[in-house]
């Protein structure tokens, strides 16, 4: 794949200017057309701010972007295995402790202090 650089064709033959190609930058997932940036808005759309797949679809359906929410859930799910080795690393980090602080939310806990 490559992404192609040039003036608009009208002009390019006016003035004899030939398109520039380059290497295409890698995909956050492998396959998907979705950028890293587009992945992470829709995760956090979703897991964040609690917009399930099909609002998020209707959302960009009225800005006039046509994003199925089967594509959605696909590219979500493809993104989760992408953060596997991550949250691996996290879990073998945190593993070892026995109290483990993630904001600062109170919380009632039972069990012995």
């Amino acid at each position: 794949r490559c992404t192609i650089y040039g003036a608009p064709p009208e002009i390019a033959r006016e003035r004899h200017i030939d398109p520039i190609s380059t290497p295409a930058p890698p995909r956050a997932v492998e396959g998907c057309m979705a950028g890293a940036g587009l992945v992470a808005h829709l995760a956090v759309g979703k897991y964040g701010d609690h917009l399930p797949a099909n609002r998020q679809s209707d959302i960009f359906q009225r800005s006039g972007d046509a994003l199925p929410r089967q594509t959605i859930c696909d590219w979500l799910l493809a993104g989760a295995f992408e953060l596997k080795p991550i949250v691996t690393a996290m879990l073998r980090a945190f593993g070892s402790e026995l109290v483990v602080l993630i904001d600062d939310t109170p919380m009632k806990c039972q069990g012995k202090k």
